[in-house]
């Protein structure tokens, strides 16, 4: 079976930076999430979004810490 599913760029840092909640920080996911980004994700995209996600200062640096891990480790 073969099906287009799309999705757009927030909902997928969004899987990235919950995924170690829910217990799914694994390469085989990350490793789809980075074929779904393209390998590519910039610091900027990663500052815009944990500033539009987060509540406290506190979720700011830990999503934005959590991406960056996901950029230095499958993205470059």
């Amino acid at each position: 079976m073969s099906r287009e599913i799309k999705t757009d760029l927030n909902n997928i840092l969004s899987l990235i930076s919950c995924a170690r909640d829910y217990g799914f920080e694994g390469g085989v996911l990350f490793d789809a999430f980075r074929e779904m980004i393209g390998s590519n994700l910039t610091i900027e995209e990663i500052e815009i979004y944990a500033v539009e996600e987060s509540e406290t200062e506190e979720d700011y640096q830990e999503i934005k810490t959590r991406l960056k891990e996901f950029k230095i480790k499958y993205c470059e």
